[in-house]
Formats: C-alpha cells, sequence, structure tokens
C-alpha cells in the first residue's frame, strides 16, 4: 500500500477516520493525503436579478476560505509534530461536488485506499441529505474504509 486518501471536514466522524489512519499507516507507511473540500455554501449567478449580491457572497467565500487553510495548516502541523516521521501531506479544493472531488482525487494520487467518516445518518435525513461516503464506497476504484 503507497497511497492512502482521507477525506477530511473538520467534524467529529472525519476526526476518527483521520486517526484511524494515521494509526493504520504507522505500520504501513504510505503517503497519507489529508483533503478538504470547500464547497460554496453561496451560488449566485451573475444573470440573477439578485446578482448584486455576488459580491457579498465572495467576499463571504474569501473568509470561509481563508479560516479553512487556517485550520487544515494547523491540523497539519499539529500532526506532523506527533507523526514527524510519517509522509503526510494536504489538499486544498474548491468544487461543488464533494463526492466526485474526492473520486478524482483518488484517481490522480493513485490511491490504494480511501478512510473517510460518516454521519451514519439513516431513513429520511440520509435521503435528503445524501451521502458522500456512501458516494465514494460505489464509485471508487480503490479500497474504502469508512469509519462511523
Amino acid at each position: 500500500m503507497k497511497n492512502i486518501l482521507v477525506p477530511y471536514d473538520f467534524s467529529d466522524h472525519s476526526i476518527r477516520a483521520l486517526s484511524w489512519a494515521l494509526k493504520l499507516n504507522e505500520s504501513l507507511d504510505a503517503q497519507l493525503t489529508v483533503m478538504y473540500v470547500l464547497n460554496n455554501p453561496v451560488y449566485y449567478d451573475a444573470s440573477n436579478p439578485m446578482s448584486g449580491v455576488q459580491f457579498y457572497a465572495e467576499d463571504m467565500l474569501s473568509v470561509i476560505r481563508e479560516k479553512d487553510k487556517k485550520e487544515l495548516k494547523k491540523l497539519m502541523d499539529k500532526t506532523h509534530k506527533k507523526f514527524p516521521d510519517m509522509n503526510i501531506k494536504s489538499m486544498f479544493v474548491e468544487q461543488d461536488d464533494i463526492g466526485g472531488s474526492i473520486l478524482e482525487a483518488a484517481k490522480k494520487l493513485k490511491a490504494d485506499m480511501i478512510i473517510i467518516g460518516s454521519h451514519g445518518r439513516r431513513g429520511l435525513r440520509r435521503f435528503l441529505l445524501g451521502s458522500i461516503a456512501e458516494e465514494v464506497l460505489k464509485n471508487a476504484d480503490c479500497a474504502v474504509v469508512v469509519i462511523k
């Protein structure tokens, strides 16, 4: 095993997935990539009658982007300090399709495994919200471990 991809979104389930990946990688010595996908929470369209809102939306997205980049850097600094000999890197991606971004990154990195956290939602909540972990599990070309 040479490459492990860990999608990360600062949630408890992604913290557990990263912890699991780090523990596993202590014996594997693979390249571990922590991937964060910034999903634009504010959709705007210049042809929209409310297009004046786009400037505000871009400002808000810029603030979110900088905050998330700082948090990812802080996580990576802490992780490198705890595992100084482990080969760990990060990816920061902006994309509206989180699942698709993860699958694309896995192909690009030639990942042997994706370790992803899951909310474990069931029933109507899962139906309404969808499941990124399920999309990755169904469509990945490599092994996928889902951590709840």
